[in-house]
């Protein structure tokens, strides 16, 4: 099913793999942008803790731990907004490009209205992004609370683990067929724990075809440029590959 749906849709594989192209780009531009903006307020943050008065004594006798308090909270305070630009940017990219993607490879098993479609996979979507970002921003809250004071952060692998688990079970969604929202949720949790062995088995395949990929063109870059833009290409069609390949191991469980 995998490969005919391939060959049969030639036209509708290129579209999705400039699709694709599309994706990387917008997502690495806004990474590269607010990842750089965070690490600057958190370098503006570290570099007066290392000079603090730390001196008990000198604490005591009136001297400040910090010289300029106000600065320090105002790079926490733009470190967080930094931050909620991220998120918000990779989520735009995400509903807009990276579903529209996901669309157009449903096309290539079903002829169905493409905004139909997309509007459907928002919905799907923003079911589980939605409660998982209240919950992983709360817990990522408190945990910057208990560094501050000096605490552990241990509660942020509670954030990856749930982020983890919507995650899986997202995809499967996103990999159904159209149905009504109620149908594909409860689709979607039935395959993810029945059919494990299938979906969570060909999710790991993927990642670790891609994964050996991305070390690869991390490799090439000290190599000769075409080879790179080669590996680079094949990385691309690697990610269309994989989300068609993922769609039929879904259409097919889900019989």
């Amino acid at each position: 099913s995998f490969f005919s749906t391939v060959t049969d849709h030639k036209l509708l594989f290129l579209l999705l793999f400039a699709v694709q192209i599309i994706f990387i780009i917008s997502m690495a531009v806004a990474n590269v942008k607010y990842q750089a903006a965070i690490a600057e307020n958190i370098q503006n943050i570290i570099q007066p803790l290392e000079t603090a008065n730390y001196d008990e004594n000198a604490i005591k006798a009136g001297m400040p731990f910090l010289e300029d308090v106000a600065q320090l909270a105002t790079n926490y305070t733009e470190m967080l907004k930094n931050l909620q630009k991220l998120v918000f940017a990779q989520l735009l990219v995400f509903f807009t490009v990276g579903l529209l993607a996901w669309a157009l490879t449903h096309l290539m098993f079903k002829k169905e209205n493409v905004l139909k479609l997309w509007v459907h996979l928002v919905l799907r979507a923003a079911v589980f992004i939605v409660p998982v970002l209240l919950v992983d921003y709360l817990i990522i809250r408190t945990a910057l609370r208990q560094a501050a004071s000096g605490g552990t952060y241990t509660s942020l692998y509670v954030a990856v683990g749930i982020t983890a688990v919507a995650w899986y079970f997202m995809v499967i969604c996103l990999a159904l067929p159209l149905a009504p929202l109620k149908e594909s949720l409860v689709h979607a949790f039935s395959l993810g724990v029945k059919k494990i062995h299938y979906t969570l088995g060909s999710l790991i395949v993927i990642a670790a075809v891609i994964g050996v990929m991305v070390y690869l063109v991390a490799l090439s870059v000290t190599w000769a440029f075409w080879l790179m833009m080669l590996l680079s290409v094949v990385l691309v069609l690697l990610f269309v590959f994989a989300r068609v390949f993922f769609v039929a191991v879904v259409s097919a469980t889900k019989r």
